[in-house]
């Protein structure tokens, strides 16, 4: 299991954008990934790394 370490500056950001229009999906989305992260194990299809669209 690896141990997360927050800088100042994550915090500040974290913080800033559990008050926007993006909370929500923050507590939805990127609290459990950071945690499948630490645990080691592998990141579910939609949230891998993919190829971007566009011109």
């Amino acid at each position: 299991m690896r141990t997360i370490k927050q800088s100042g500056q994550f915090r500040r950001d974290l913080k800033r954008e559990s008050k926007g229009q993006h909370r929500k999906a923050l507590q939805s989305d990127f609290i459990p990934i950071v945690a499948t992260l630490a645990a080691d194990k592998p990141l579910d299809v939609r949230h891998r790394d993919h190829a971007l669209s566009g011109d």
